[in-house]
Order: C-alpha cells, then sequence, then structure tokens
C-alpha cells in the first residue's frame, strides 16, 4: 500500500475511535451522530468525506453499529 492509503486508514481508525468514544461518554445518540457528522468537516478528517464510505447515511449506520456495540 503507499502511503496516502495508509494515511486514509489511520484517518478512518481515528475517525472510528472517536465515535466510540463519544458513545463511551454516554451522550444521547442524536448528539453523537451529530458531533460524528460535525467532526467529518474538521481539516482533520475531511479526505474522508471524499469516500462514499462516509455520507451521512454511512456515519449513522457507523454510529448506530457502534452503539450498539457498546450498549449489548
Amino acid at each position: 500500500m503507499n502511503k496516502l492509503t495508509n494515511d486514509i486508514l489511520d484517518m478512518e481508525t481515528d475517525f472510528q475511535c472517536e465515535v466510540e468514544e463519544l458513545v463511551k461518554q454516554e451522550r444521547d445518540f442524536s448528539d453523537i451522530y451529530s458531533l460524528a457528522i460535525e467532526l467529518l468537516s474538521t481539516n482533520k478528517y475531511k479526505d474522508l468525506k471524499l469516500n462514499d464510505e462516509y455520507s451521512e447515511n454511512s456515519v449513522y449506520d457507523l454510529v448506530q453499529e457502534t452503539w450498539t456495540r457498546y450498549y449489548e
């Protein structure tokens, strides 16, 4: 893999970890979703928005999956 691919994978992992941290703070689901969308608009994660996997529907699914896994 090239450096750009590794950077994107690291960015995805960081984003998912931040969403997990929001869930662990026992915030309301809608708050977590809103904050995750806001995170995507930061400079740190702006490149993820170019990827279809990080559309609003996909972020919703990620938050829901993380939420479900944490509260099971």
